[in-house]
């Protein structure tokens, strides 16, 4: 039960967080580019060469198909490189651009995957659907999920 009530108290925390920082724009107090540059953002960013173009070979099989069937609130585990698991939840998904967004237990973004890209992992074995869910976690996530959009309600 205190992993459940840390959950959410961490969500809301977040969210707090994500508000506190709307008042500071709206106030004016903005990083300035100097503070962007010095960011980590523990990831490189990549451009393509102008011109030229990225492209991730499509392979219409039945992992395509999953994951074009796939909808919000699917549970997936992704497998890191050193077998270590984690478990994400589809938060959101772009049919239209093909990209989806997984979130884990405290709504925290923990992977950005393209439709091509997920058909691959899945197809690698690299990522794999959680169906056991047992039913008092899929409870929590569904009242998590109410919160939230309430949250989101009273905001605007």
């Amino acid at each position: 039960m205190d992993d459940e009530i840390d959950r959410f108290l961490g969500n809301v925390e977040a969210h707090l967080s994500a508000i506190d920082d709307l008042d500071e724009l709206a106030e004016g107090k903005v990083m300035s580019v100097r503070e962007w540059a010095d960011l980590d953002l523990g990831e490189d960013i990549v451009l393509a060469a102008p011109g030229s173009e990225i492209k991730e070979e499509v392979i219409n099989d039945e992992y395509m198909d999953l994951v074009r069937e796939m909808e919000v609130g699917d549970w997936l585990e992704f497998i890191d490189e050193e077998g270590g698991i984690k478990r994400a939840k589809l938060e959101w998904k772009g049919d239209i651009i093909g990209e989806y967004l997984f979130v884990n237990w405290r709504y925290q973004v923990v992977a950005e995957r393209t439709m091509a890209g997920l058909a691959a992992e899945l197809r690698s074995s690299k990522a794999r659907f959680v169906d056991d869910l047992p039913i008092f976690d899929k409870a929590l996530s569904r009242v998590m999920d109410a919160l939230i959009r309430a949250t989101k309600k009273t905001a605007h």
